[in-house]
């Protein structure tokens, strides 16, 4: 562990360490994994997608050639397993493993089937936990780790249509939070990353099935910043987190979401009875407007 800033390589960050990146194949997982390569490291990535794996794979190569894939189902114990043994046998040690795999099925509490909530447990719990009990020993002889899950601000906002999905997702929020201070005796720090719903695969999802202009228009209520935040804003901060940038963070979090948390109401304006739409449009009326409105003087 750095103890003085000033012996930091700003420009490698991460030289020398040896790190693992579940579903690193595309999305925040491939940005992050790239960055992290560009900042000295070796990585390991494990995803189910081998086409984008391979490309992934290829692209960290040209800059860390001792980086590799391992092909896995990471909502299957025994894949998480052999995930494992490979990157053990390979490594030796680690010095961070990023928890960035997961499954996101949306749908409304009472109409979603149980063995929906059944697949996102398995890979964004028990498979996420699962490797994390089997990378952590491999950290405990260099005396020094983190641990980055990479979440969602679902943990701490509600939204609809997310619940299920939240609701794993959280899980391993407060699991983050108990290892952070379980594990500190061996100098590991344990943060969550939480994107906001504008980011990533979630993003491109909303604007495909409500159009560019019309998204657009929705994510301004979510959040004071204007646009749409990028994987690369959630591969920086994990950097920050696995790098001795972040030497006393522990048991914390980072929320990239334009500010949604500092909004007093985040209203979702797609209502087919419009009610929500013009009650958001309500909370923009200056205050003497809205007492007008409602016959009060």
């Amino acid at each position: 562990m750095v103890l003085n800033y000033e012996e930091i390589n700003y420009e490698r960050l991460l030289q020398g360490y040896r790190i693992l990146i579940t579903g690193g194949a595309s999305g925040i997982g491939r940005e992050t994994a790239l960055l992290f390569a560009k900042h000295g490291a070796t990585v390991a990535i494990a995803d189910r997608d081998r086409a984008a794996g391979r490309r992934t794979e290829a692209e960290l190569r040209d800059i860390s050639p001792a980086s590799f894939l391992v092909v896995a189902d990471l909502g299957r114990l025994e894949e998480v397993d052999r995930v494992a043994d490979l990157v053990i046998e390979r490594f030796g040690s680690l010095h961070s493993l990023v928890n960035n795999v997961g499954v996101f099925e949306p749908g409304f509490l009472i109409e979603q089937p149980i063995e929906a909530l059944g697949r996102m447990l398995d890979v964004n719990v028990t498979g996420t936990i699962r490797m994390t009990q089997r990378i952590l020993p491999a950290m405990f002889e260099n005396r020094n780790g983190t641990l980055v899950h990479i979440l969602s601000d679902y943990c701490l906002r509600g939204a609809p249509g997310v619940s299920l999905f939240a609701a794993t997702k959280g899980a391993i929020y407060s699991f983050s939070r108990a290892i952070a201070y379980e594990y500190s005796r061996y100098n590991i720090r344990s943060n969550c990353i939480l994107p906001g719903m504008n980011i990533g695969s979630h993003g491109e999802r909303y604007i495909e099935h409500y159009g560019e202009t019309e998204a657009e228009e929705d994510f301004a209520q979510f959040q004071p910043l204007a646009g749409r935040g990028s994987t690369l804003d959630v591969a920086n901060a994990a950097l920050f987190l696995a790098s001795e940038l972040s030497r006393f963070v522990n048991g914390d979090q980072i929320d990239i979401t334009g500010g949604a948390g500092a909004k007093a109401h985040k209203q979702y304006r797609r209502r087919e009875e419009g009610n929500w739409k013009q009650f958001a449009t309500f909370l923009t009326v200056p205050t003497t407007e809205k007492l007008q409105a409602g016959g009060l003087k």
